[in-house]
């Protein structure tokens, strides 16, 4: 009897899959989403890190000032944000107006003019702001804590001194890059039980489709056994098939992804032009080898648990 012969492992393994087409199909389908959803977050995560490092190299800090600040008031600010350069704790400042912040928002949304109709009309409710750029070398956490600390002194009716806080708001890219490190922290917890719960029900349904295809040989199987055919020679056709359906799967999760990828990079940079977004070239080879990697070794672990299964009920 003939001893293990890959290419006959090769060939009866296509022959396997084609008599178990349905549950073949549904073993792909079913690591398909689960390589998606692993492609996706990874995805995800290497776009967020690279808006989150641009924009931890700006380094900005907004000073959003009471809406009741006179140009005295802001002038004192000013003096003030300009000592601050002075010592280093900042690169740059710059004064937006409450008219340049609403002419601002208007142009961002100018496809939307109905939205500051009642703006326009009314009470501009913008405040006035200091747009401050710390740098790469700033240190944003002793600039956020002098800010806060920060007091002027005005003159009442009645001519009495009294201390006002002419910040509103202080609004760090610190404070964006935490909220969004935090979110994709749950994302990720999220991600990994759906993707284990994927995991799992792959692996089930890639065993069952192995043992349907054994079960259908199992008379062929018995006559190998008797004239001596070897353990390795009867189970490697079904092996072989675990690590064919792994290789489908993780292919179709390839290019599935690519395609979409593709149609929602595009639309993103055409709705939001501020955003980083890497293109799939510079990403891809990673996550053709992460998908073969996971494709091959739920192959070849299912193969590995159901040709196991079917010597131990043998022996």
């Amino acid at each position: 009897m003939k001893k293990f012969s890959l290419s006959f492992a090769f060939s009866q393994s296509f022959s396997q899959i084609a008599k178990t087409v349905v549950m073949s199909i549904a073993t792909v389908l079913v690591l398909a989403g689960c390589l998606l959803v692993l492609g996706t977050v990874g995805l995800l995560q290497v776009n967020v890190d690279e808006n989150l490092t641009d924009l931890s190299s700006e380094g900005e800090v907004v000073v959003f000032l009471q809406t009741d600040c006179t140009e005295t008031e802001i002038g004192q600010m000013n003096a003030l944000l300009e000592n601050y350069r002075k010592e280093g704790l900042l690169e740059q400042f710059t004064y937006v107006s409450k008219e340049d912040a609403l002419r601002s928002e208007m142009i961002k949304f100018e496809d939307y003019p109905q939205l500051f109709q009642s703006i326009q009309s009314g009470e501009n409710p913008y405040r006035a702001s200091f747009a401050i750029s710390v740098g790469e070398d700033g240190d944003i956490p002793r600039l956020m804590e002098r800010l806060q600390g920060v007091a002027l002194t005005r003159t009442d009716e009645s001519g009495q001194a009294k201390p006002f806080d002419p910040i509103a708001n202080l609004v760090s890219h610190a404070d964006a890059i935490e909220t969004v490190e935090e979110l994709m922290s749950g994302i990720r917890t999220a991600a990994l039980a759906v993707l284990t719960i994927l995991l799992v029900v792959g692996l089930f349904v890639l065993m069952n489709t192995i043992r349907l295809a054994i079960f259908s040989r199992r008379q062929e199987l018995a006559v190998m056994r008797y004239v001596g055919a070897t353990r390795s020679f009867m189970t490697a056709p079904f092996l072989m098939q675990g690590i064919v359906l792994g290789f489908f799967s993780a292919t179709v999760a390839f290019f599935l992804q690519w395609f979409f990828y593709g149609k929602i990079t595009a639309y993103l940079a055409k709705q939001y032009d501020l955003l980083t977004l890497l293109s799939f070239d510079s990403v891809w080879y990673y996550l053709l080898a992460a998908f073969l990697f996971v494709g091959l070794l739920v192959g070849t672990v299912g193969g590995v648990l159901s040709t196991g299964r079917y010597l131990r009920e043998k022996d």
